[in-house]
């Protein structure tokens, strides 16, 4: 093959990460490992270099296992200003990326910082999968602070995203903890929500409700704002209560409610009091209409801005056509 000699001195420098026993092979253009890494830091020194083969080769299979962590560690927190934070050890690349997955979906689309090492040392009769979902779900009912396993305990530190969820993470460390998992600590603080945030969804299998509000009495209201114009679809609550609404933040819902009605698809998104409505119409004058009109119905001090486009944008045509 071409360069072989790059790609032999390669596979052999990669060697030095390996305990005896390892391998490395070249198969025509394709490098293998396997065997056991030498430590934690050879691990991750071969796991980058996997990431930048020589030109023209790609790396086949891979068959390594991971160093022993004497103390075996997860965490994942959530940072006040937004992002979370995965730390400690993964017990391979797999478990890693479901990790990952995880904390995508409590991320409310900040960054998720992975600073894991993949590593042997998880008592056997814990479930990593399980390890994994149990923090997630716990790091899921905070704005700020994390879940940590740590000598065969899981405790949790921080602010609770409401008082309903102080005693649902009670509840979770009490009656949900997978096999092998003690409960350590837990303790939680409930600050006012910063920013405060409400959503309405309106997709093709219904319309979702999420986020903060002052009260049961608001909800109610809501809700019989919403149910009118979306009678014929499935409506799905999933607010939570908070203290700390803005000011007018129902008859700002009130106002963008009919608005998200004439649209195909769409979202009205609160944070504090800045309202943003984003879909698709199915005309564009109505598009039009709508970007001018919803601002002014805002109370004062809100503001409001819109995204909304047409569902078939008006057609562009090339000037020399139309000679």
């Amino acid at each position: 093959p071409p360069d072989f000699p790059a790609a032999a001195a390669y596979a052999v420098a990669r060697l030095r990460n390996l305990a005896a026993g390892g391998t490395a092979t070249v198969t025509d253009l394709s490098i293998a490992f396997s065997g056991a890494a030498l430590d934690l830091a050879a691990y991750d020194a071969l796991r980058t270099a996997l990431t930048d083969p020589p030109p023209g080769y790609t790396i086949g299979r891979i068959d390594i296992v991971p160093a022993r962590a004497d103390d075996f560690t997860m965490s994942v927190s959530r940072n006040p200003g937004g992002g979370l934070v995965l730390d400690g050890f993964v017990v391979s690349e797999s478990a890693r990326a479901e990790i990952g997955r995880l904390a995508g979906e409590i991320s409310d689309g900040t960054a998720v910082t992975d600073r894991m090492r993949t590593a042997r040392g998880l008592a056997k009769d814990v479930d990593p999968d399980a390890l994994a979902k149990f923090l997630i779900r716990l790091v899921g009912l905070m704005q700020g602070g994390g879940a940590r396993f740590d000598g065969a305990r899981v405790s949790v530190a921080g602010d609770a995203v409401d008082s309903q969820a102080v005693g649902e993470i009670e509840a979770v460390m009490r009656d949900a903890r997978p096999a092998g998992v003690g409960a350590g600590s837990v303790a939680l603080a409930v600050k006012p929500l910063s920013p405060y945030r409400v959503a309405i969804r309106r997709e093709a299998d219904g319309v979702s409700l999420s986020g903060h509000l002052p009260d049961a009495e608001a909800r109610d209201r809501l809700l019989a704002v919403v149910r009118p114009r979306f009678f014929r679809e499935r409506i799905i609550d999933r607010t939570r209560i908070a203290d700390g609404a803005p000011p007018d933040l129902a008859a700002a819902l009130t106002a963008a409610v009919p608005v998200l009605a004439s649209l195909s698809s769409g979202e009205v998104a609160v944070a504090d009091r800045t309202l943003i409505l984003s879909g698709t119409s199915l005309y564009r004058e109505a598009a039009a209409r709508v970007a001018a009109n919803l601002p002014a119905a805002m109370p004062a001090g809100w503001t409001a801005s819109v995204a909304v486009v047409p569902k078939n944008p008006a057609p562009t045509r090339d000037p020399e056509t139309c000679r």
